[in-house]
């Protein structure tokens, strides 16, 4: 792979015959997905990307680039990443990427460190996370109109249900920290969390030990779709 390919995010949009719902790859920090007329496109933000997520239909993108981070050690796949940028891609824009801004403040401190980002359903609110702590995640939600932010919970991984009676909703796997008078040990049991911020408990760690089956199998049941994006730069 050429060097200017994995220094930059590059972009590739796929249609597997007409209408067909694209499906793009991420390898070495690069997006890579065909065009409707079978050509390789490329879409340069200038740094290396991670964090795919793909709307069910195909027809939305979210990603980060990452503007700085600390080379992997021996003992690391992936590198320490100290900050990022979320953007987005949807068919109706041509996929030309959006930067997010998103500097949110929590507990007085600015977070340069996005990830996980996903959208919702409607296109108009993204979902992404921050690395609150060295155990814990807080996941929060920006209006692409408005540009606002809210903090939602705290949720180790997450996906949006696109699709049956929870459209819109979040599938969340939260910790639990060990009871003092029960079994010990830390849990993460799954909740699904209502677009008022309601949180109904529906896996013990036990059901939902690999979120993303979990969550794939959860929201099929429903007819529905709900994943998370995919970590790392693969």
């Amino acid at each position: 792979m050429r060097r200017s390919a994995i220094l930059a995010c590059a972009l590739f949009a796929g249609l597997q015959g007409r209408g067909a719902a694209v499906r793009p790859t991420l390898s070495n920090g690069v997006v890579s997905y065909l065009a409707e007329d079978g050509q390789r496109r490329e879409i340069q933000v200038g740094k290396k990307c991670a964090d795919l997520w793909v709307s069910p239909d195909g027809g939305a993108f979210a990603f980060i680039s990452i503007e700085k981070a600390q080379p992997a050690t021996a003992n690391e796949a992936e590198p320490f990443i100290e900050e990022s940028a979320i953007y987005i891609a949807r068919r109706a824009d041509h996929f030309v990427p959006v930067h997010v801004v998103v500097r949110p403040v929590v507990d007085g401190r600015t977070w340069k460190v996005v990830r996980q980002p996903s959208l919702s359903p409607d296109l108009n609110t993204v979902y992404f996370s921050v690395p609150y702590t060295m155990t814990s995640w807080k996941l929060l939600s920006s209006s692409l109109s408005a540009g606002s932010y809210r903090i939602l919970d705290d949720a180790d991984s997450y996906c949006v249900v696109w699709g049956g009676e929870h459209s819109g909703q979040l599938l969340m796997q939260k910790r639990h920290e060990a009871d003092p008078n029960g079994p010990s040990g830390v849990t993460y049991p799954c909740y699904l969390r209502s677009k008022s911020g309601v949180l109904a408990k529906v896996a013990n760690e036990d059901q939902c030990r690999s979120f993303s089956e979990f969550a794939t199998q959860w929201s099929r049941d429903r007819g529905a779709t709900c994943h998370p994006a995919d970590l790392g730069t693969k």
